[in-house]
């Protein structure tokens, strides 16, 4: 995989803050390609593992940064026969997105994460259980006491797919500071 230089490298965010950008995402879209070589991509929940491998980013042979977690129906679709032949996968999140008018133009405040990585189908009902309950959490913690019985009635048709993260990158512009 080529390495391009970011094009505006006063933007460029530490891993460590990508990072971050990754825990406060509400949405992960993610590319692939399809057996026509067409690109294809799809916004996703999701939900981050963090805990092992190096803030600095993963190459080649090393423990990847971070998990993503998704979920989806065991139906197959486009981005799951896509997943299932070329585990090859990008994901990009962005947060903290505002129009902003400065000085004489009119721009945006953001910040952003890129990950490479590849994807494989959770196969352990445990593991699928518990992406499945932190996935909850994330997006619905109010209504924590329907977890179990929502994960009981629906655990036999949805699939969890897992991104091993192997690089991570991020930008941000016009950020405000963190209060």
């Amino acid at each position: 995989m080529k390495n391009y230089p970011m094009q505006y490298a006063d933007r460029e965010i530490s891993v460590e803050d990508a990072l971050e950008v990754l825990d406060e995402g509400e949405f992960i879209t993610v590319a692939t390609v399809d057996d026509d070589s067409m690109p294809y991509c799809v916004p996703l929940s999701y939900v981050v593992e963090r805990g092992w491998g190096s803030v600095e980013g993963a190459g080649e042979g090393e423990e990847p940064v971070c998990r993503i977690y998704i979920h989806t129906t065991k139906n197959d679709g486009h981005k799951m026969a896509d997943w299932r032949r070329d585990a090859r996968v990008w994901g990009s999140v962005a947060c903290e997105v505002e129009p902003c008018y400065e000085e004489t133009f009119f721009s945006t405040r953001f910040a952003s994460a890129m990950v490479a990585g590849r994807i494989r189908h959770v196969e352990s009902s445990l593991a699928v259980r518990k992406m499945l309950v932190a996935l909850c959490m994330k997006y619905m913690p109010s209504e924590k006491h329907e977890i179990g019985g929502a994960i009981e009635r629906e655990f036999d048709i949805t699939d969890v797919w897992c991104i091993d993260v192997e690089r991570i990158t991020g930008k941000a512009g016009r950020r405000k500071p963190k209060a």
